[in-house]
């Protein structure tokens, strides 16, 4: 960022600081690129979901309720799991993610789930869902 002096203080140039709030807003509201591509990405999850298991609810989960927790909670006939939406493998990871996915996993199953993988992470989730447990 540009900073100036202007007698003794130190701030962020208005036309750098009006860029950082607009760049800022645009992500809230999902018009940044980098957010867009992953809640694309989440919307397809969530139709083939709905697709494989007929009757399943998928429920997006709150980000600003608990710091970390997966983005998916999906229930299925008595059973459930959840799921961490990446835009790509090499996405980076929030903090808490991590925990949070191993401990779901522990409990039922939690995966985080990207283009790369997605094929194999709902394979997986199929097998869950139809066994008996």
């Amino acid at each position: 960022m540009d900073f100036y002096e202007e007698r003794g203080k130190i701030g962020i140039r208005p036309f750098t600081f009006s860029l950082f709030v607009y760049l800022k807003i645009l992500r809230k509201q999902g018009g940044a690129n980098l957010s867009r591509s992953e809640n694309d990405f989440q919307k397809e999850v969530k139709e083939d979901l709905k697709t494989m298991f007929d009757g399943c609810m998928v429920l997006k989960t709150d980000p600003t309720d608990i710091q970390g927790i997966p983005d998916l909670l999906i229930l299925y006939r008595g059973k459930w799991a959840s799921l961490e939406c990446k835009k790509s493998r090499n996405a980076p990871k929030r903090p808490n993610q991590e925990y949070y996915v191993n401990k779901m996993n522990n409990m039922s199953f939690s995966r985080f789930i990207y283009p790369e993988n997605k094929e194999e992470v709902l394979n997986e989730l199929r097998d869950v869902f139809e066994s008996r447990w």
